[in-house]
């Protein structure tokens, strides 16, 4: 089962947590003790408290244990991407190498380093955390593109350019005419059909 996102109302988003993960364990057969999900960001070590740069309602927010308090049960966070990464790792297409390095492109950007098939999540845990690397300044002046604020709280990301809001948003920054960015599957659909808005925008991207 796949729900959009709920990235503004936090309660929304664990009820929605809480719905999909009752669907799972209907199809399983099984009640699950603890709960294992991958999320977008990571959790302060100090405080518990979120920082998503894709899910806004999750910022301050100590989600691991409004998710137990909802579900019952323990719940276990690891960032969405690293997860990922430990996945290949661990009997995927990485599994029995020395080391790895994941990286993933979607609604963001970002990935994990793993080394003997055990996630190196770094001392803040952004380990792997390409996306919110800063994009070279050559590229900027190269397509006169400008150093777009980041959700994060940084300027010029990757994963401001390079994801799939990242392609919307070169798409937008080129246009003069369309009001609302398509999105990513949309530009690439306008590309095919000639439109030279879309071309340049993949061309960047």
């Amino acid at each position: 089962q796949r729900i959009a996102t709920p990235t503004t109302d936090f309660d929304d988003f664990v009820a929605q947590i809480a719905t999909l993960v009752e669907h799972a364990e209907a199809g399983l057969g099984r009640r699950a003790t603890a709960i294992g999900l991958g999320m977008p960001g990571i959790v302060d070590a100090a405080s518990g408290r979120q920082l998503s740069s894709n899910v806004p309602a999750l910022n301050g927010r100590r989600v691991g244990p409004a998710l137990t308090a909802a579900l019952g049960r323990p719940v276990h966070l690891g960032n969405d991407c690293q997860c990922f990464a430990l996945s290949e790792a661990c009997g995927g297409a990485a599994d029995g190498l020395p080391s790895m390095f994941g990286a993933i492109l979607g609604t963001g950007a970002g990935g994990g380093f793993c080394v003997g098939g055990r996630l190196v999540a770094g001392h803040n845990g952004l380990a792997g955390e390409w996306g919110h690397w800063p994009v070279p300044a050559a590229l900027l002046l190269r397509h006169d593109l400008p150093l777009l604020p980041c959700p994060c709280g940084l300027r010029g990301c990757l994963e401001r350019y390079v994801s799939g809001t990242g392609l919307t948003t070169l798409y937008q920054l080129r246009s003069t005419s369309a009001p609302t960015a398509p999105d990513a599957a949309a530009v690439n659909e306008l590309a095919a059909q000639g439109d030279e808005t879309a071309l340049e925008a993949l061309s960047i991207h």
